[in-house]
């Protein structure tokens, strides 16, 4: 998702930390994008959970840079082996690696 810092009736920040409090959406990749380039809204931004953060004007080519970024980390999150359990067979006796 790539909400703009500066939208009409609720802001960019705003609708990131609703993004973000909700358990449906909260692992959706966020990029804030920008006309200001402020310092402390970079660090707003990142505070509160986006992957990254695009000014305007960009590059050609940056736009698409930065979202297929996002998406491999973001999956790359999602099937890490926190999201993954494995059940094994309980170690045999004497197995120094049971824990």
């Amino acid at each position: 998702m790539l909400p703009d810092v500066a939208m009409p009736r609720v802001d960019g920040f705003e609708a990131l930390k609703r993004l973000k409090a909700d358990d449906a959406t909260s692992d959706v990749p966020v990029i804030m994008v920008t006309a200001k380039g402020r310092p402390e809204d970079l660090a707003m931004a990142r505070t509160l959970g986006a992957r990254d953060y695009i000014n305007k004007p960009w590059a050609e080519g940056e736009v698409e840079m930065r979202v297929d970024w996002a998406l491999y980390a973001a999956a790359r999150a999602y099937y890490s082996p926190r999201h993954i359990t494995i059940n094994r067979p309980p170690s045999p006796a004497g197995d120094s690696r049971s824990s």
